[in-house]
């Protein structure tokens, strides 16, 4: 299973990594462009995406008028019988994190910032992984969606960290 964690847009039957592009200068919500990200080393199907200056993959900056359907993307798993955040590591270990501090101590984790614990196993501890995801619906703008979508992450944390 892919681990996958953060916004995404389906492009051309695709699920493509969603990544919002920086300005210094405010820009209006429908003036926003995004960067759709395809994480492959060697290849890729999309003749209008550049390949990245370090060799990661391949990306195309977009307007937001062009995404049609996007959603956020979290991947849970059970570590010794405890729900966890999962993220991608390297080599064929994972990153597992928890809010909730008992769960934490429960399985060694380290703080890595204000109520966010971590610590890297092999993806083999796992004894399960899934994934849930939250479609953004286009109301009035899919960037305020987005930042919606960003609220309720943190509030699915949050909930987390409360059930616990």
């Amino acid at each position: 299973m892919t681990i996958r964690n953060g916004l995404f847009a389906e492009y051309e039957n695709l699920d493509l990594k969603l990544v919002e592009t920086r300005s210094d200068v405010p820009i209006p919500d429908d003036k926003k462009t995004f960067l759709l990200w395809y994480r492959n080393l060697k290849d890729c199907p999309f003749e209008d995406f550049k390949e990245d200056k370090f060799g990661n993959g391949f990306y195309k900056i977009i307007p937001i008028s062009q995404i049609e359907k996007a959603f956020l993307v979290f991947t849970f798993g059970k570590y010794k019988k405890l729900d966890v955040e999962v993220f991608e590591g390297k080599e064929n270990k994972v990153v597992i994190a928890s809010r909730n501090k008992m769960v934490a101590e429960e399985l060694n984790m380290i703080r890595v910032g204000e109520e966010w614990y971590q610590k890297e196993v092999e993806i083999s501890d796992l004894d399960f992984l899934w994934e849930e995801s939250i479609e953004i619906k286009k109301s009035k703008t899919l960037y305020g969606e987005i930042l919606q979508l960003n609220e309720i992450w943190q509030d699915k944390r949050e909930k987390m960290k409360l059930e616990k």
